[in-house]
């Protein structure tokens, strides 16, 4: 419930996404994770509704369920491979 986060960047140095991390954090539109994040947990992200865009690198082997569930405004997720 962090409300006061417009935007995320996750550095690289950041080996894994906590389970629930940012769940319901209404007000982020935009999520970054950098090259070297290897996992992200589940509900990383979930009920993120002003979420708009993600970016997940290609150092990202493993992801939880629902990570991105309740994000209703997504309109660009880009994994890189």
């Amino acid at each position: 419930y962090c409300n006061n986060l417009d935007s995320v960047i996750i550095p690289g140095s950041i080996n894994k996404i906590s389970e629930q991390l940012f769940t319901n954090c209404e007000n982020i539109s935009t999520i970054t994770i950098l090259n070297g994040v290897e996992i992200i947990g589940q509900q990383a992200f979930g009920g993120c509704s002003s979420l708009k865009k993600v970016v997940i690198p290609a150092s990202v082997k493993k992801f939880g369920t629902r990570i991105l569930s309740g994000c209703t405004s997504l309109e660009v997720l880009t994994v890189s491979r």
